[in-house]
């Protein structure tokens, strides 16, 4: 299971009780990423021939992300993909790659990417990446899914700096994924953000999911 923790009141705006979500709908919420997250690893697997292991979901702040982003080995060479989708549930995902293992992702490709540069191989695996994920967590909400295309957001840890600071930055729901090709050095993360506005759309989704499985 996903560890995902109760909302905390550290958030600049806090949520009315209304917006919040409880335990059991953040268990709800965790089980519906564990199964949107295998299948995008499932489908990146697939393109890059390889098993690929998925990290424990975490629900984290922006703040608590970048801080450990500054202290990891790719703080400088971490290569950002940003994502919007729309429709029924609202909001951005993050692709997080190391820059210096786009080699090894073009070994994993073979030779007919080998031209290919390294912000067209991130483009493409954000793609395909980041819309697997919403797409399965948007058919268990009920919730249609719209995407925009992808975009390179920059490059270096500090480039989520100026995200942090906004005043809302602190309510979004952030969730955070690792995926990692099994015996190869290659990985990436995915961050998936609902703003705060979002929140009592998704509680409404996972109390319908709710009564459902209940029956009711």
């Amino acid at each position: 299971m996903a560890t995902l923790e109760p909302e905390t009141s550290n958030a600049a705006q806090p949520a009315s009780p209304g917006e919040t979500l409880d335990h059991e709908q953040l268990d709800a919420l965790a089980e519906i990423v564990n199964v949107g997250m295998g299948q995008a690893a499932a489908r990146l697997a697939e393109l890059l021939g390889a098993f690929l292991e998925i990290s424990v979901p975490v629900s984290q702040s922006l703040e608590e992300y970048l801080q450990a982003l500054h202290r990891s080995r790719c703080a400088e060479t971490a290569l950002l993909v940003q994502q919007a989708f729309t429709g029924d549930l609202r909001g951005e995902a993050i692709a997080v790659f190391d820059e210096k293992q786009m080699d090894e992702l073009r070994s994993l490709l073979g030779a007919s990417r080998h031209e290919s540069s390294d912000h067209e191989l991130v483009l493409e695996m954000s793609n395909i990446l980041i819309g697997a994920a919403m797409t399965s967590i948007g058919s268990q909400l009920s919730a249609a899914v719209r995407f925009g295309p992808p975009s390179i957001l920059g490059r270096g840890s500090a480039i989520l700096e100026p995200l942090c600071q906004r005043p809302e930055a602190r309510s979004h729901v952030i969730i955070t994924i690792g995926f990692r090709v099994e015996g190869r050095p290659f990985s990436v993360t995915l961050l998936i953000i609902l703003p705060a506005r979002e929140r009592t759309r998704l509680r409404q989704a996972l109390e319908a999911v709710l009564r459902s499985s209940f029956g009711g």
